[in-house]
């Protein structure tokens, strides 16, 4: 049983313990204590303004390479895209300025750009998507059976229409119109007819899950990537691989089925390129094309020159300013 002694005994050894601490701290360890604090004080120090100073001198060298590039645009983008028809489709909440940067570039280089729209928030959420899926399947009885699939597939082959589809189509028998349609096979992705695209595009902005669109033939496409939120921002490459929205699995999804039909590249912010799309299709080894830094002078160049080198047979890379780009640009080492 535990009686008042004991209480008494293990109170005074606390106060013994605390006097013996304070006394050897006060006195024999005082300086020694107190020289290894300072020590590891003064190299964190140190090591802080060792990565200021390197920090400090990769974003030197960031604005001396943007400035150079967004100068010598003129001269890199000459004649590199000739009448070259590019289609351009943006995510939701895209930065307007950048996006016109990149439309501005990309006719700079001499391509015929289209307008492909810009997708909703919920563009592929088979939430609330019945009456779409409905649509959709009547235009192409081919779709998957995945509702999510069903979505992107459809778009990517409204999105991809024209070029060898278009071809194909002008061909085909006029009492087989199921001809139009390039099935996927083989790695080829499909390609709606004009007919099947307008109807496609149609009943996506009905839905409200597309603004603007239209038609037209598409060598390589270049899809805007959405906007990072503020609370994954900065996050690293640890976060690359999770989703900037829930629907990034299906924006992944979407370029794979446009790249299958028609050269793609996904472009996007600096942000994007660590934990949003385009770090997304870099780390899970998508097979899609990739530009980072479009809000920078030098990203929508860039993307001008990966279009070019798309249209020139040239393979999948992923370029810009990010620590996981495969180059700054086309042609240059990294």
């Amino acid at each position: 049983m535990i009686d008042f002694r004991y209480h008494l005994v293990s109170l005074i050894s606390v106060f013994v313990a605390l006097a013996i601490g304070i006394v050897l701290g006060a006195g024999p360890l005082k300086e020694p204590i107190g020289e290894s604090l300072q020590s590891q004080v003064d190299s964190l120090r140190a090591d802080r303004d060792e990565l200021r100073t390197e920090l400090d001198q990769s974003k030197a060298d960031v604005n001396d390479l943007n400035e150079f590039i967004a100068a010598s645009a003129p001269d890199l983008l000459k004649d590199r895209l000739p009448e070259v028809p590019v289609t351009l489709v943006r995510a939701a909440d895209t930065n307007a300025d950048a996006v016109n940067a990149v439309r501005d570039r990309l006719s700079e280089a001499g391509a015929a750009v289209n307008d492909g729209g810009e997708l909703s928030a919920d563009a592929f959420d088979p939430k609330g998507a019945e009456d779409l899926l409905d649509t959709l399947r009547s235009i192409d009885p081919n779709l998957p059976d995945d509702d999510a699939s069903a979505l992107t597939t459809a778009l990517a082959a409204a999105v991809s229409a024209g070029g060898a589809a278009e071809e194909a189509a002008t061909e085909a028998p006029a009492d087989d119109a199921t001809d139009a349609t390039a099935a996927p096979g083989d790695g080829e992705g499909t390609r709606y007819d004009q007919k099947q695209s307008e109807d496609v595009l149609q009943a996506f902005g009905a839905a409200g899950r597309l603004n603007g669109g239209s038609y037209a033939a598409a060598e390589v496409i270049v899809l805007i990537a959405p906007p990072v939120p503020e609370a994954q921002a900065g996050q690293g490459d640890a976060a690359a691989t999770d989703a900037p929205r829930p629907e990034a699995n299906a924006y992944s999804a979407f370029a794979a089925d446009l790249d299958r039909a028609t050269p793609t590249v996904v472009a996007g912010t600096t942000a994007g390129a660590e934990s949003g799309l385009v770090g997304y299709v870099r780390e899970n080894d998508t097979g899609v094309s990739s530009v980072d830094s479009i809000e920078l002078g030098a990203g929508p160049v860039i993307t001008a020159l990966t279009v070019a080198a798309l249209h020139d047979d040239t393979s999948e890379g992923h370029y810009g300013f990010a620590a996981n780009a495969d180059a700054l640009m086309p042609g240059a080492e990294k």
